[in-house]
């Protein structure tokens, strides 16, 4: 318990937006809210936070994999014809991965993001239309998308620490689903070390096989 008021306190001081306490750094710094659609906030909703992915029809557990992605003209074309809605060619972050199930190509989930000094900034996330609502095809494809973002976080270095920029609608959402933090101004949020590894527990620690 006093470890977990450390670390709820150590985060509320990194309130205002105005950077986490260890790293000394502002996250405005390197300005990752400001253009296009992610000015606007992430607004991937968690249906469950889900043995890996489920398929909602039936319950049954499906095994995934996931890594990096090139997005090029063609692939975006192809997203589109799926009605994807975002153009995902003007993805912000040098790092773009894409989750799948094992052994097809249809990309089901899609997230953005870069790595600073300390901590992850979380730039767009989007699940494949087919997912989405509560007739779509398989869930848990958000919360396993945050627990790439957590899982890369880690092995670059920064404990799992992500950051992200939520629609105002959607912050107590991820907040109850994830066990996140908003950093001052509300919409501006974190995972920490406690909810990045729960999230990695969940979703990639047991199912490939990776230990701590």
């Amino acid at each position: 318990m006093k470890i977990f008021r450390e670390k709820q306190a150590r985060w509320q001081r990194a309130g205002s937006h105005k950077g986490l306490i260890q790293n000394k750094r502002s996250l405005s710094e390197s300005d990752p809210f400001k253009n296009g659609v992610y000015c606007n906030g992430l607004d991937i909703e968690i249906d469950g936070l889900t043995d890996c992915l489920e398929v909602r029809s039936t319950g049954e557990t499906v095994e995934t994999e996931f890594g990096p992605i090139k997005m090029t003209p063609t692939l975006q074309r192809k997203l589109k014809r799926e009605r994807w809605r975002f153009d995902w060619t003007k993805a912000e972050g040098e790092n773009l991965f894409a989750l799948r199930v094992k052994g097809e190509d249809i990309i089901q989930g899609l997230i953005s993001f870069s790595h600073e000094q300390g901590f992850t900034i979380v730039f767009l996330v989007e699940s494949n239309p087919i997912n989405v609502s509560h007739e779509g095809k398989y869930k848990g494809i958000g919360g396993h998308l945050f627990a790439i973002a957590c899982y890369e976080s880690k092995k670059h270095g920064n404990d799992g620490i992500v950051t992200m920029t939520a629609k105002t609608k959607l912050v107590d959402h991820y907040a109850k689903t994830l066990g996140i933090h908003s950093l001052g101004a509300k919409e501006n949020m974190a995972i920490d070390e406690l909810a990045a590894q729960k999230l990695i527990d969940k979703y990639i620690r047991k199912q490939y096989n990776i230990y701590r």
